[in-house]
């Protein structure tokens, strides 16, 4: 059977070479195992053959492979058996059986997978797109304001002129959305504020449902998003890119305000630990986070990336559903990590604050790592035109 091979690990330890049969697996809608295939089926979740299924947390997909033989060491998988048998032994003479892949495999496979060298079977079936601004639009920084990352523009407009939704979702924090938008049409892009999702009018919305009245630890272009907040007598501190109003006085400040609360609230937007500008990395609120969740033992309610609830919102705007989506960010942890989590497929670019070392993350693996979002949109446009 022609097809890809790859090394994977059993639970007793020994090493097993997997080959897929190109023609054999297939992505999409659930649906039951032919009759004569000797795949069971599988109660929980619904079955599936040759075909994927996301849940929170994983990518697995079904289908009949063959065992050729030990392979020399390489990457553990984890293998999970359907069927009578017990997990590690085969079913028959053939070898042949129905597995369950961790969506890890993707993560060596990438492009290659299912024969298709530009990756079009992980982004198959795409409906819209979120995609993440820093490091994937543009980098921040400078006198302008930022550089846009060559073939951007271009390709956000590729993906308007296909039909696809679009919302753009950013921790952007250091300006209203209104002047951040503003910035990214100056710079080029095709953008209107109802399709960026951010952080800063999310966190209002709860401030009011809630009655909370902030202490601001935000960057002062920021504050406008607050004009129609109480502020006088704060019961919580909402925290963001302060850039430089990270002082120590300011940070004390803050951290006296939660110190003395009985029910302290920290609200923080976003937590991310860095992002890139055109002089290099600068520190993002998360680090800053840290340290009053440290200081006063507490943890941060994070609104904005990876929180689900923000990824959600974005997809009510799009009106679909996460399985139909796929997230395009620079951050393994926040972008692609936070998707995930939320049933979405997630595309990390190396541009912006991505680092070689992403891709060996020992907790989040992206569907797929693509060199820049004008690659990125080709792929899909490609697999929309199959």
């Amino acid at each position: 059977m022609a097809g890809v091979r790859f090394c994977f690990s059993l639970a007793d330890g020994q090493r097993k070479q997997l080959s897929l049969g190109f023609g054999s697996l297939a992505i999409g809608r659930p649906r039951s195992p032919p009759r004569n295939s000797g795949c069971q089926s599988i109660e929980r979740p619904p079955p599936f053959y040759l075909a994927h299924y996301r849940t929170t947390e994983n990518l697995y997909y079904y289908g009949t492979v063959n065992f050729r033989g030990v392979a020399p060491p390489g990457l553990s998988y984890n293998y999970i058996s359907q069927g009578p048998s017990q997990p590690g032994r085969m079913d028959g003479a053939s070898g042949a059986r129905c597995v369950l892949l961790h969506k890890q495999a993707l993560a060596v496979l990438g492009r290659g997978l299912f024969g298709m060298a530009d990756g079009g079977a992980v982004l198959s079936g795409v409906e819209g797109v979120l995609l993440d601004i820093s490091g994937v639009l543009y980098d921040s920084g400078g006198d302008g304001g930022g550089v846009p990352i060559p073939g951007s523009i271009e390709a956000v407009k590729k993906i308007k002129a296909s039909g696809l939704k679009l919302q753009f979702c950013t921790n952007e924090t250091q300006a209203t959305r209104d002047r951040f938008v503003k910035k990214l049409q100056h710079l080029g892009f095709d953008i209107a504020v109802n399709e960026v999702t951010a952080p800063a009018p999310a966190v209002c919305r709860i401030l009011k449902e809630r009655n909370l009245r902030p202490h601001l630890l935000v960057h002062d272009d920021l504050i406008p998003e607050f004009s129609d907040t109480e502020k006088t007598n704060p019961n919580c501190v909402v925290i963001g890119d302060a850039a430089d109003n990270f002082s120590y006085k300011n940070l004390n400040d803050a951290f006296q305000i939660l110190i003395s609360l009985e029910n302290p609230v920290l609200l923080s937007l976003g937590r991310g630990r860095y992002y890139k500008e055109t002089d290099g990395l600068k520190l993002d609120v998360g680090a800053y986070m840290k340290a009053l969740e440290y200081a006063c033992d507490i943890e941060a309610e994070v609104v904005g990336k990876p929180a689900k609830m923000f990824f959600q919102s974005a997809l009510t705007e799009m009106g679909i559903e996460p399985h139909q989506a796929i997230m395009i960010g620079d951050d393994i942890v926040n972008d692609v990590g936070g998707a995930q989590q939320c049933g979405m497929r997630a595309v990390q670019v190396r541009t912006g604050k991505y680092r070689p070392c992403d891709e060996q993350h020992p907790k989040v693996k992206a569907d797929l790592y693509v060199n820049n979002l004008a690659e990125t949109v080709d792929i899909i446009l490609k697999c929309l035109h199959k």
